[in-house]
């Protein structure tokens, strides 16, 4: 993954989500035109698209993006849900915020999954 810099932090420009590259930007306003909720980030699915609000504190920008790429995973794996999307919405932000407190917290863990284990 690229990154761009935004200041003190670095936020990735893409991710490789299964066999596609997913473009990351930062916009004021995710989602499609007519939206009307606030949202902190949104995924074209489409288009291989992440949008990520651009003045989101560091942290709450880390769980938005992979709040994102976790429904894009969903979407590629063809994973239903039953009932509304509301089910896989709460579904994703427990597993989003859970997700990066393992990830920050256990870099040994990272670097096993990531250099270790390789197929």
């Amino acid at each position: 993954a690229q990154t761009m810099d935004c200041g003190a932090c670095e936020v990735i420009t893409n991710v490789k989500i299964g066999e596609f590259t997913y473009q990351i930007t930062e916009v004021e306003k995710p989602g499609q035109p007519d939206e009307t909720r606030e949202l902190h980030a949104y995924v074209l699915y489409g288009q291989c698209a992440i949008q990520v609000k651009q003045d989101l504190n560091p942290n709450m920008k880390a769980v938005a993006l992979l709040h994102e790429i976790l429904h894009a995973i969903i979407r590629q794996t063809g994973l239903e849900f039953e009932g509304d999307d509301y089910t896989e919405e709460k579904f994703v932000i427990a597993i989003s915020h859970g997700l990066l407190a393992l990830l920050r917290h256990n870099p040994e863990l990272v670097e096993y999954v990531t250099e270790q284990v390789q197929a």
